[in-house]
């Protein structure tokens, strides 16, 4: 923690280390203090259209003057780079199980450990490319109720092994998103949203 005019911005950390920074007040808010960490933990920014800091889902978006909030968890593509989830987590190639789907639950992180055992809380897409895709619901209860943006729906974030994320999509009950010519591979890969259980799973 450093004083005021130190140095430029709020904060700053180094990716893959122990050391992050941060500038006057803002190493009382939780939100800048998460998302350095979060830097320390080799996650890249989350963003959104042309903002880099712009996927306002997680927290390695904008951060926040706040001390106590947003409360709210790390998006989809973080989630499955963490590895923290891998036990609950759906990997589909779809260059390799063409044809393949998959059909039933997916519940926000919050509900990682009150789901059943058999339940899913990510879908990654993998690719020939550099480039995965990342499913998740943004479930706007418990660790995750203050998340800024999108609660409650069907995310759909892009982001190599390492980096900067891309929100691509964001889905209601009844809405569907499709990646046309997936990999090149004169394929499309549609995600369905069927419905929406409040905040727990859709």
């Amino acid at each position: 923690c450093l004083p005021p005019g130190t140095f430029g911005g709020i904060a700053y950390a180094y990716m893959n280390s122990w050391m992050s920074l941060y500038k006057d007040d803002w190493c009382n808010y939780v939100s800048a203090q998460v998302h350095e960490v979060g830097h320390n933990l080799n996650f890249g920014h989350a963003s959104e259209g042309t903002a880099e800091y712009g996927d306002q889902s997680g927290m390695m978006g904008f951060s926040y003057s706040q001390n106590d909030s947003p409360v709210m968890c790390f998006n989809a593509a973080k989630s499955v780079q963490s590895g923290w989830f891998s036990d609950k987590t759906v990997t589909i190639d779809p260059n390799n199980d063409a044809g393949s789907c998959y059909i039933g639950a997916l519940h926000g992180l919050d509900s990682y450990t009150s789901s059943p055992a058999d339940a899913n809380v990510l879908i990654q897409l993998l690719s020939t490319g550099t480039t995965n895709y990342h499913i998740g619901f943004n479930g706007k209860q418990g660790s995750n109720s203050g998340t800024v943006e999108h609660g409650n729906r069907v995310l759909i974030t892009t982001q190599a092994a390492t980096g900067a994320s891309l929100k691509i999509a964001n889905l209601g009950a009844g809405q569907s998103y499709t990646i046309a010519n997936y990999d090149g591979s004169g394929r499309d890969v549609t995600i369905d949203v069927h419905s929406v259980s409040g905040s727990d799973h859709a």
